[in-house]
């Protein structure tokens, strides 16, 4: 079976959700936004990063689910529908993705995973409110469209 070629930013996608918990979309993309805001250029450079903007809950990208949705289509990773009546579903990496992730070798600078590792550590380990609250304090730009009302939340 031939491997489908992966862009940079799809392997730090699957890097950062490289766990055995399922994460849900709000933590995908704040854990991706303080990803491209806060790692040097000499760990990744500008095409293994998402582009965002602010919406309903902060800083989104739309390529972000876009890659999702390759991904999930490609075997790498599946939807789990965590809560009754919740909106979203949640990702989990498949273990054709975690297959995946061994074979990445050398593509990506080993300080840039250990830094998905702590994002992912530090998105999981905060309550939705403690997140977002984290997020719009240190970039209340990104906050300005939020439907959110935590500390630094922008007025909508």
């Amino acid at each position: 079976m031939t491997e489908i070629e992966l862009s940079l930013r799809q392997k730090t996608l699957l890097l950062f959700l490289d766990s055995r918990k399922a994460i849900n979309p709000v933590r995908v993309q704040k854990g991706m936004f303080l990803f491209a805001m806060k790692t040097p250029e000499l760990w990744l450079p500008r095409e293994g990063r998402y582009d965002f903007e602010p919406r309903d809950y902060g800083a989104y990208s739309s390529a972000i689910r876009s890659d999702l949705n390759t991904l999930t289509e490609k075997d790498y990773i599946y939807t789990v529908q965590m809560l009754q009546g919740e909106s979203w579903n949640w990702w989990m990496l498949t273990d054709k993705g975690f297959e995946l992730l061994a074979r990445f070798g050398d593509d990506i600078d080993h300080r840039a995973i250990e830094y998905l590792q702590r994002l992912r550590k530090f998105v999981d380990g905060l309550s939705f409110t403690q997140l977002l609250s984290a997020v719009y304090k240190e970039y209340p730009e990104y906050a300005v469209n939020s439907v959110f009302r935590g500390t630094g939340s922008g007025s909508k």
